[in-house]
């Protein structure tokens, strides 16, 4: 595709991968203003942070505009979402922190940070794509649904539900993204994926609103009096 002269590859893949690092970007600003305080809230705020740009960087310079560059140039938005999603994992962790013992919290927290090193280095070792939806789908399916369904079945947060709720998009997501299951020429599996990942990222960023710290204020509750 060519625009006022400017050449475009992959113009709707493009055009979706940055319509989803708009929708992280609203989401961080907004959360930015609220500046609630809590851990959960500030890894929240730098999830959408990393995200908007990994994204925005994945649709200009890894589709629209890779011809002008090497493919190596992926690595900086692949590198950034990993570590977005590592970060929506701290966050969990943090959040669901009361309702687990400390050593498991130590463990988590340890997990989060070989899982990321490990599929970096692989990433960034075979430039295959391959490892960066297998980091995400580890840390959203293993990490972030567990953590939530534990917090909403002891809280009832709605926050929490729609996290839960996100995650299930975003498998159907990746799954079509494996199966290359394509609507049109036009509007292929990327596409498809990128669509269903700005939904996601909007209820993310609606459970973030509600994500208050009401765990602990639960567990609080629960404790015996004169302890």
């Amino acid at each position: 595709m060519f625009l006022w002269g400017l050449r475009i590859d992959e113009p709707v893949t493009s055009l979706t991968d940055v319509l989803v690092g708009v929708v992280c970007l609203y989401a961080w600003w907004q959360l930015r203003k609220l500046d609630r305080p809590g851990l959960s809230q500030q890894y929240l705020r730098y999830y959408f942070l990393t995200m908007g740009i990994a994204t925005i960087l994945g649709g200009v310079i890894g589709h629209a505009f890779l011809y002008r560059f090497s493919f190596a140039w992926k690595l900086p938005g692949w590198v950034i979402s990993m570590v977005s999603v590592s970060l929506v994992e701290r966050a969990c962790i943090a959040h669901a922190a009361p309702l687990l013992s400390r050593r498991m919290v130590r463990i988590l927290k340890t997990a989060n940070i070989v899982e990321l090193l490990t599929f970096m280095g692989l990433a960034m070792y075979t430039l295959n794509f391959n490892f960066v939806g297998v980091h995400s789908a580890f840390g959203l399916l293993v990490v972030v649904f567990p953590l939530q369904w534990l917090a909403w079945r002891r809280t009832g947060n709605e926050g929490s539900r729609l996290f839960l709720v996100a995650v299930g998009w975003a498998t159907v997501a990746y799954v079509i993204y494996l199966s290359r299951w394509s609507l049109h020429l036009y509007y292929n599996y990327l596409d498809i994926s990128h669509t269903i990942m700005m939904y996601c990222a909007w209820l993310f960023y609606k459970g973030a609103l509600l994500l208050e710290e009401r765990v602990a204020v639960v567990v609080e509750r629960r404790r015996p009096k004169g302890k």
